[in-house]
Protein backbone atom coordinates (compact mmCIF):
# COMPACT_ATOMS: atom_id res chain seq x y z
CA UNK A 1 0.00 0.00 0.00
CA UNK A 2 2.79 2.23 0.70
CA UNK A 3 4.73 1.62 -2.10
CA UNK A 4 1.61 1.83 -4.20
CA UNK A 5 1.07 5.59 -3.20
CA UNK A 6 4.52 6.33 -3.20
CA UNK A 7 4.73 4.96 -7.10
CA UNK A 8 1.86 7.09 -7.40
CA UNK A 9 3.54 10.08 -5.98
CA UNK A 10 6.94 9.39 -8.29
CA UNK A 11 4.65 9.24 -11.27
CA UNK A 12 2.36 12.45 -10.73
CA UNK A 13 5.68 14.27 -9.81
CA UNK A 14 7.35 12.78 -13.12
CA UNK A 15 3.91 14.34 -15.15
CA UNK A 16 4.21 17.43 -13.58
CA UNK A 17 7.55 18.06 -14.35
CA UNK A 18 7.00 16.80 -17.77
CA UNK A 19 4.22 19.35 -18.45
CA UNK A 20 6.64 22.22 -16.75
CA UNK A 21 9.84 21.36 -19.35
CA UNK A 22 7.85 20.47 -22.15
CA UNK A 23 5.01 22.58 -22.58
CA UNK A 24 6.88 25.82 -23.64
CA UNK A 25 8.63 24.02 -26.33
CA UNK A 26 5.53 21.85 -27.96
CA UNK A 27 3.64 25.49 -27.94
CA UNK A 28 6.64 27.31 -29.95
CA UNK A 29 6.94 24.15 -32.40
CA UNK A 30 2.83 23.93 -32.78
CA UNK A 31 2.31 27.88 -33.02
CA UNK A 32 5.48 28.06 -35.69
CA UNK A 33 4.01 25.48 -37.78
CA UNK A 34 0.47 26.64 -38.11
CA UNK A 35 2.33 30.78 -38.53
CA UNK A 36 5.60 30.52 -39.82
CA UNK A 37 6.66 32.91 -37.73
CA UNK A 38 9.45 32.51 -35.64
CA UNK A 39 7.85 32.08 -31.92
CA UNK A 40 9.87 31.82 -28.51
CA UNK A 41 8.24 31.65 -24.74
CA UNK A 42 10.71 31.75 -22.28
CA UNK A 43 8.16 30.75 -19.52
CA UNK A 44 4.79 29.13 -19.93
CA UNK A 45 2.46 27.66 -17.03
CA UNK A 46 -0.57 26.26 -17.55
CA UNK A 47 -2.47 25.22 -14.78
CA UNK A 48 -5.35 22.70 -16.25
CA UNK A 49 -6.91 22.56 -13.20
CA UNK A 50 -7.16 25.92 -11.93
CA UNK A 51 -7.03 27.62 -15.52
CA UNK A 52 -4.33 29.80 -14.83
CA UNK A 53 -2.04 30.18 -17.77
CA UNK A 54 1.18 32.50 -17.35
CA UNK A 55 3.11 33.90 -20.25
CA UNK A 56 6.52 35.58 -20.06
CA UNK A 57 8.64 36.64 -22.48
CA UNK A 58 7.09 35.84 -25.99
CA UNK A 59 8.64 37.29 -29.06
CA UNK A 60 7.47 36.50 -32.64
CA UNK A 61 9.88 37.33 -35.22
CA UNK A 62 8.22 37.60 -39.25
CA UNK A 63 9.03 35.29 -41.71
CA UNK A 64 12.38 35.67 -44.01
CA UNK A 65 9.88 37.46 -46.90
CA UNK A 66 9.75 40.06 -44.83
CA UNK A 67 12.13 42.74 -44.89
CA UNK A 68 12.79 43.32 -40.96
CA UNK A 69 12.34 40.17 -38.33
CA UNK A 70 10.67 42.64 -35.46
CA UNK A 71 6.72 41.66 -34.84
CA UNK A 72 6.06 41.19 -31.21
CA UNK A 73 7.56 41.43 -27.71
CA UNK A 74 5.42 40.12 -25.39
CA UNK A 75 6.66 40.76 -21.89
CA UNK A 76 4.18 38.93 -19.93
CA UNK A 77 0.38 37.18 -20.62
CA UNK A 78 -1.28 36.29 -17.25
CA UNK A 79 -4.93 34.90 -17.35
CA UNK A 80 -7.22 33.09 -15.25
CA UNK A 81 -9.94 31.12 -17.72
CA UNK A 82 -12.74 29.36 -16.27
CA UNK A 83 -12.21 25.46 -17.05
CA UNK A 84 -15.58 24.85 -17.11
CA UNK A 85 -16.72 27.14 -20.08
CA UNK A 86 -14.32 25.76 -22.04
CA UNK A 87 -16.09 22.22 -21.96
CA UNK A 88 -19.58 23.16 -20.81
CA UNK A 89 -20.50 26.75 -23.07
CA UNK A 90 -20.53 27.86 -25.96
CA UNK A 91 -18.84 30.89 -24.67
CA UNK A 92 -15.19 30.49 -23.02
CA UNK A 93 -14.96 32.56 -19.86
CA UNK A 94 -11.93 34.35 -19.07
CA UNK A 95 -12.05 36.08 -15.65
CA UNK A 96 -9.02 38.01 -15.66
CA UNK A 97 -6.66 38.72 -18.56
CA UNK A 98 -3.68 40.51 -18.22
CA UNK A 99 -1.44 41.47 -21.51
CA UNK A 100 2.09 43.77 -21.05
CA UNK A 101 3.54 44.28 -24.59
CA UNK A 102 6.47 45.81 -24.77
CA UNK A 103 6.25 46.34 -28.97
CA UNK A 104 3.99 45.28 -31.81
CA UNK A 105 5.42 46.37 -35.02
CA UNK A 106 3.44 46.29 -38.29
CA UNK A 107 5.04 45.65 -41.59
CA UNK A 108 3.41 46.31 -45.08
CA UNK A 109 5.37 44.70 -47.50
CA UNK A 110 5.45 46.13 -51.09
CA UNK A 111 2.96 43.39 -52.83
CA UNK A 112 0.47 45.10 -49.87
CA UNK A 113 0.76 41.97 -47.67
CA UNK A 114 1.04 42.47 -43.74
CA UNK A 115 2.45 40.58 -41.31
CA UNK A 116 -0.37 40.92 -39.09
CA UNK A 117 -2.24 40.19 -41.63
CA UNK A 118 -0.73 36.93 -42.54
CA UNK A 119 -0.25 36.10 -38.76
CA UNK A 120 -3.96 36.87 -38.29
CA UNK A 121 -4.69 34.31 -42.09
CA UNK A 122 -2.74 31.53 -40.54
CA UNK A 123 -4.98 30.64 -37.85
CA UNK A 124 -8.26 31.09 -39.70
CA UNK A 125 -7.06 28.71 -42.34
CA UNK A 126 -6.78 26.21 -38.86
CA UNK A 127 -4.84 23.20 -40.02
CA UNK A 128 -0.04 23.75 -39.56
CA UNK A 129 1.34 25.07 -43.05
CA UNK A 130 3.16 21.84 -45.23
CA UNK A 131 0.85 19.13 -43.14
CA UNK A 132 -1.55 18.46 -45.87
CA UNK A 133 -4.31 18.60 -43.10
CA UNK A 134 -7.36 19.74 -44.06
CA UNK A 135 -8.29 22.55 -42.76
CA UNK A 136 -11.59 22.67 -40.43
CA UNK A 137 -14.15 24.93 -40.92
CA UNK A 138 -15.78 25.98 -37.62
CA UNK A 139 -17.61 29.20 -36.40
CA UNK A 140 -15.03 31.42 -34.17
CA UNK A 141 -16.61 31.18 -30.70
CA UNK A 142 -17.70 33.54 -28.76
CA UNK A 143 -15.69 34.84 -25.70
CA UNK A 144 -16.06 37.07 -22.44
CA UNK A 145 -13.28 38.61 -20.93
CA UNK A 146 -14.79 39.89 -17.58
CA UNK A 147 -11.80 41.94 -16.23
CA UNK A 148 -8.87 42.81 -19.43
CA UNK A 149 -5.76 45.10 -18.77
CA UNK A 150 -3.81 45.70 -21.55
CA UNK A 151 -0.23 47.45 -21.70
CA UNK A 152 1.34 48.59 -25.05
CA UNK A 153 4.92 50.53 -24.68
CA UNK A 154 5.27 51.15 -28.08
CA UNK A 155 4.09 50.55 -31.98
CA UNK A 156 6.08 50.27 -34.88
CA UNK A 157 4.79 50.68 -38.73
CA UNK A 158 6.79 50.26 -41.46
CA UNK A 159 6.10 50.55 -45.11
CA UNK A 160 8.10 48.63 -47.68
CA UNK A 161 5.03 49.18 -50.35
CA UNK A 162 6.38 52.26 -52.72
CA UNK A 163 10.38 53.64 -53.56
CA UNK A 164 11.07 54.61 -50.17
CA UNK A 165 10.60 53.34 -46.85
CA UNK A 166 8.27 54.83 -44.79
CA UNK A 167 8.87 54.10 -40.94
CA UNK A 168 7.26 55.30 -37.70
CA UNK A 169 7.83 54.68 -33.85
CA UNK A 170 5.00 55.18 -31.25
CA UNK A 171 5.29 55.80 -27.91
CA UNK A 172 1.59 54.67 -27.01
CA UNK A 173 1.97 53.89 -23.14
CA UNK A 174 -1.14 52.20 -23.04
CA UNK A 175 -2.16 51.40 -19.78
CA UNK A 176 -6.12 50.41 -19.80
CA UNK A 177 -8.67 48.09 -17.76
CA UNK A 178 -11.71 47.26 -19.50
CA UNK A 179 -14.53 44.79 -18.34
CA UNK A 180 -17.37 42.53 -19.96
CA UNK A 181 -15.13 42.45 -23.15
CA UNK A 182 -16.70 40.37 -25.98
CA UNK A 183 -16.14 42.08 -29.32
CA UNK A 184 -12.92 43.68 -29.81
CA UNK A 185 -13.94 46.62 -31.64
CA UNK A 186 -14.93 47.19 -27.37
CA UNK A 187 -11.13 47.63 -27.15
CA UNK A 188 -11.33 50.75 -29.62
CA UNK A 189 -12.17 53.69 -27.20
CA UNK A 190 -10.86 57.35 -27.99
CA UNK A 191 -8.80 57.52 -24.50
CA UNK A 192 -6.60 54.52 -25.67
CA UNK A 193 -5.00 56.30 -28.68
CA UNK A 194 -2.24 59.04 -26.38
CA UNK A 195 0.39 61.32 -28.18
Amino acid sequence: STKVCLAVGVLFAAASLAWMVFLPRVVEHYLRAVTGFDIRVSVLKADPFTGRVVVEGLTAKNPPSYPTDEFVELRALRADVNIFSCFFSERIVINELDVDTAKIALVRQHDGKSNAGDFMAAFSRGAPAGTGAVPVSRKPRKYLIRKLHIRLEELYVAGYTGMATDKKVFKLNIDQTYNDVTDPRQLLVPSVVRT
